[in-house]
């Protein structure tokens, strides 16, 4: 009888009685091994005989990892495929995540959740037993908090008209998105109610694409487009540009839509075309000011040294602003800071360009000694700052209409006066329209014989 058919028939025998179930077979081919046994537990090869079998079986190692495969020998308790969590914890749990979603970030919960069970412990409360991480609470917040919201906001909304507030943005992993926000008037509260709605990530920002995200959107949670009425945007030619746009081609689906551009974006673009008359030396001051300081801490100690000296301890010292084309407001506290500061970062640059052979600090310092900077700071300060307030009023939660109508009134009021006649400017905002384009309203005419209106003006 030869190895195999021995090592068969050996098998055989004692899978019967239950003495190599599990663990014993025959070597395969590609070891070549052919005619021995191999025990699957130990990953060995034996010898297909009975005695090398035996006093293998019998082996410690062998023993431990059997009892690992069966538990009963063990005397190791199973565990029970359910786990039980009463209502109580679940409620807890929801309203933690809800916090954790609305005020903190979603990986504070590791140490909160730990803090909560030790005190839980102390107490003997139902936080002893809470059981709650950033895994667990991101997925309660993603399939729990998130669709019941969501369905929630979707029933109050109904079938009433309703606006989107639309912009799209870029995050630090260059991923793009859209985000939506809808404004509606709520039948539950009987008020007008803005909501956050979605961000959907886009792969490009194209009017077609943004299109069809918002349509297949609105579709998929249940809001009719016909009932679009509104649409706000940033004033970015992809959303509201007048031949092409994603307002263009909702319109199409939804004939009454009407779009409101953000007044804030239109004020800053309006402020930014009007700084591109600044004379270029103003804007370099403006930005290598803060471009000197910034990154050196040995220069902002030696001006704190030079700003104690020459004042008391009633002034501070504030830091710098940088100029930003994004940051609406920044305009206004650099010129505001440059002209607070103006006798310090005069004195401090005249001692500056004798210690550094720096070409910047010397064009700096030139600029500082020259009075018609600071006249022209001056001049163009009360201008940003009345654009600044008015910014700020249309910036907060809650508008007062009539308010924010009087502030814009104002400003063109405040304007009108510097370029145009008083006489004209003293009847009020209907003369001041009706003379816009007036060119013997404007103040230059008393300069001399100029013509071509306010072009040649500026």
């Amino acid at each position: 009888m030869g190895k195999t058919e021995k090592l068969r028939k050996y098998r055989q025998c004692w899978e019967s009685e239950n003495w190599a179930k599990g663990w014993l077979r025959e070597a395969d081919a590609d070891a070549n091994k052919i005619g021995e046994a191999f025990c699957k537990i130990c990953r060995s090869f034996l010898r297909a005989h009975l005695t090398d079998l035996q006093r293998h079986a019998k082996t410690k190692m062998h023993c431990e990892k059997m009892k690992k495969l069966n538990p009963q020998q063990n005397n190791q308790t199973v565990l029970s495929n359910t786990i039980i969590i009463t209502n109580e914890q679940k409620e807890l749990d929801l309203k933690l995540s809800l916090y954790v979603a609305t005020h903190t970030s979603i990986k504070s919960i590791d140490h909160l959740g730990e803090i909560l069970k030790v005190i839980g412990k102390k107490n003997n409360s139902l936080l002893s037993n809470l059981k709650l991480h950033r895994t667990k609470c991101s997925t309660i917040i993603k399939n729990v908090i998130s669709p019941s919201l969501l369905e929630e906001l979707i029933l109050d909304i109904g079938t009433t008209p309703f606006s989107l507030i639309v912009d799209e943005s870029t995050d630090v992993s260059v991923i793009k998105y859209l985000c939506l926000c809808v404004k509606y008037f709520s039948t539950k509260n009987l008020c007008v109610k803005i909501e956050f709605l979605s961000i959907i990530e886009v792969d490009k920002c194209t009017a077609e694409a943004l299109n069809n995200h918002v349509c297949n959107y609105l579709k998929d949670i249940g809001l009719d487009i016909s009932n679009l009425v509104g649409i706000g945007t940033d004033g970015a030619n992809n959303l509201c540009g007048k031949h092409h746009s994603l307002f263009t081609l909702l319109k199409q689906k939804s004939p009454n839509l009407q779009i409101v551009r953000c007044i804030c974006h239109s004020l800053n673009n309006a402020l930014s075309k009007a700084t591109e008359q600044f004379p270029s030396n103003i804007d370099f001051l403006c930005r290598e000011i803060y471009n000197w300081f910034h990154i050196s801490p040995h220069r902002r100690f030696e001006y704190k040294a030079t700003f104690d000296l020459l004042n008391s301890s009633n002034k501070k010292l504030h830091q710098f602003k940088q100029l930003s084309g994004t940051r609406w407001l920044a305009r206004a506290y650099v010129v505001n800071s440059i002209l607070e500061n103006w006798l310090e970062l005069k004195t401090h640059f005249s001692t500056v360009i004798n210690k550094e052979k720096c070409y910047t600090a010397r064009v700096i310092n030139e600029m500082l000694q020259d009075n018609i900077n600071y006249l022209f700071l001056l001049i163009i300060r009360p201008i940003l700052n009345e654009f600044n307030h008015l910014n700020l009023t249309f910036q907060k939660n809650f508008v007062d209409i009539g308010k924010s109508y009087d502030d814009i009134t104002s400003l063109f009021i405040f304007l009108a006066k510097k370029i145009m006649n008083d006489s004209i400017v003293t009847l009020g905002y209907d003369s001041v329209i009706e003379n816009i384009d007036n060119d013997s309203a404007y103040q230059w005419r008393k300069l001399g014989p100029i013509s071509g209106g306010a072009e040649a003006y500026s």
